[in-house]
């Protein structure tokens, strides 16, 4: 992967990841360049498969490629010198051995390359960040050394916004891996909607210092040990799912306790004999009417008896009458 970089190192190099951007001194550039003497849109990169071409945006845009100005689209190659008004910038290829700026062999893949005093390990991951949201939403920002993120305008990256503090947060390599800390700012710096002190990045990962958010375009993809830690966390979010299917379950036990169950409660209570007469709970009343009318018959026989008893009763009176007149 190309990168532009800065002869005098006044910012950090940029990587060539988009096919096509402009430079400028806005915001609103995938490139920007602070400086008064470059136009707020200034020139447009083009890449077409392995072929990079630069063009200025109009003719008050001063474009050199090597000493010569440049009017229509023009071809780059590795190591071409791009002057923009008096900023200059050279196309280099850190997988390739590059004579660095200040002179001398660089070593090979992996082995450090000194440009105008300063060390940069070409063997390690590139990095790159690109904002997804805020002022800069559509900005590409390569991250090779210590980047401060606030509100500052002496800061690295600089985001406006209220919400975000001056000195909000740092992005910095240990070891050729990318890194986020928290300046202690007031609204919390976050990594995949986690709040985070402090913790290393990798590809894909989103970060978000309030409601700005960059996504990590280009890097080392996270280690195995912590996408095996993710594992577990998936098995914990299905535990819920398998408790769920048992819910019809419990529904249909009930259902075949209902038949079974009130029936063999009613059968001993009242009687055990009658218990198939649940199904003839409507014609008990009919029965004991139909045996309630023979009662009646019963009480029709009592007056005999009582009228016997009355008969027999008059009867012993007379013998007693007679017997007491006859004396």
């Amino acid at each position: 992967m190309l990168k532009l970089q800065f002869t005098d190192n006044r910012q950090s190099s940029f990587w060539i990841v988009d096919d096509d951007f402009t430079i400028g001194s806005e915001l609103k550039n995938q490139m920007v360049i602070k400086d008064d003497h470059v136009r707020p849109q200034h020139a447009r990169l083009i890449k077409r498969g392995q072929r990079l071409f630069v063009a200025p945006i109009d003719e008050n845009c001063i474009v050199f490629v090597n000493g010569q100005r440049v009017v229509t689209e023009t071809e780059l190659m590795v190591g071409d010198l791009m002057i923009l008004n008096t900023v200059e910038l050279k196309l280099i290829d850190p997988t390739r051995n590059q004579r660095p700026l200040g002179g001398g062999l660089a070593g090979g893949l992996g082995a450090p390359t000194k440009a105008a005093g300063r060390e940069e390990p070409t063997g390690f991951p590139i990095w790159q960040i690109k904002a997804m949201t805020g002022p800069l939403n559509g900005k590409v920002l390569a991250i090779d050394s210590s980047k401060i993120v606030g509100r500052d305008p002496a800061a690295d990256i600089v985001i406006s916004g209220g919400h975000i503090s001056r000195r909000h947060a740092e992005l910095l390599l240990r070891d050729g891996q990318l890194w986020v800390k928290d300046l202690n700012s007031s609204n919390g710096t976050y990594v995949n909607n986690k709040k985070s002190d402090e913790q290393p990045i990798y590809f894909g990962d989103e970060i978000k210092f309030d409601a700005v958010i960059f996504r990590v375009i280009a890097g080392a993809h996270a280690p195995k040990g912590a996408e095996a830690e993710e594992v577990p966390m998936d098995k914990t979010q299905f535990r819920p799912a398998l408790s769920i299917p048992p819910k019809p379950a419990v529904v249909e036990k009930p259902r075949p306790a209902l038949t079974p169950q009130p029936a063999a409660a009613l059968v001993p209570s009242p009687e055990p004999a009658p218990a198939p007469s649940l199904t003839q709970t409507a014609p008990q009343p009919t029965v004991t009417a139909a045996k309630a009318a023979p009662k009646p018959r019963a009480a029709g026989i009592s007056p005999l008896i009582v009228m016997v008893m009355l008969v027999v009763i008059i009867a012993l009176v007379a013998v007693i009458m007679m017997t007491r007149g006859g004396g």
